[in-house]
């Protein structure tokens, strides 16, 4: 396959430890399998820190066009090449929340719009819309898009609420959805 013209960053970001292992291996054999094509960087997360995600991401945030990955969004190379030949400048595969990791009553998309605290419409299933407001776990995030939200002078955010504290802040903000049952959440339990 013939690698696209990406100069932003690549970043997958995951938490070390045996408890992980297992739920992302897919994950970790394919960015094996793709880091030096991509120059993917793995992140590693100390366990202990609930703000350690936000950190890393807040390190790099507005330096240059992003893509994150996720520990347990198993993907394959024609899902990252999906989203680099993207024209649009910010995209999200989507993938399903399921309700024993959530608390949610059924599976969702990783998907909303109106996100605030008091307003948030998650996507069914059964709904595919091509843009949302908010999409986190396997996203490409625009330079630009970033230098519309002030991180460095933010206050820390849990690992939890990272797409809320970030993105989050920009309700006209719309990121492209591509789907593909192939790219799953291997977070199930």
């Amino acid at each position: 396959m013939t690698v696209p013209q990406f100069s932003g960053l690549i970043l997958h970001f995951y938490v070390d430890g045996a408890q992980n292992w297992e739920r992302c291996r897919k994950t970790f054999e394919v960015i094996e399998s793709l880091k030096e094509k991509y120059g993917i960087v793995s992140v590693c997360l100390d366990p202990t820190d609930d703000y350690a995600y936000w950190k890393a991401v807040q390190a790099v945030w507005g330096s240059d066009d992003i893509v994150v990955i996720e520990q347990d969004i198993v993907f394959k190379e024609k899902h990252l090449l999906e989203l680099l030949k993207c024209k649009h400048k910010d995209c999200a595969f989507a993938f399903v929340l399921y309700p024993a990791t959530t608390q949610l009553a059924a599976p969702y998309w990783n998907l909303a719009e109106n996100y605030l605290p008091d307003r948030i419409r998650l996507y069914s299933l059964e709904e595919k819309p091509k843009f949302c407001q908010l999409a986190w776990g396997f996203v490409k995030l625009s330079k630009e898009t970033q230098s519309r939200i002030d991180l460095a002078s933010s206050d820390l955010v849990h690992w939890k609420f990272l797409d809320i504290g970030t993105i989050g802040r920009l309700p006209d903000l719309k990121i492209h959805v591509h789907y593909d049952p192939e790219l799953e959440h291997a977070h199930k339990e």
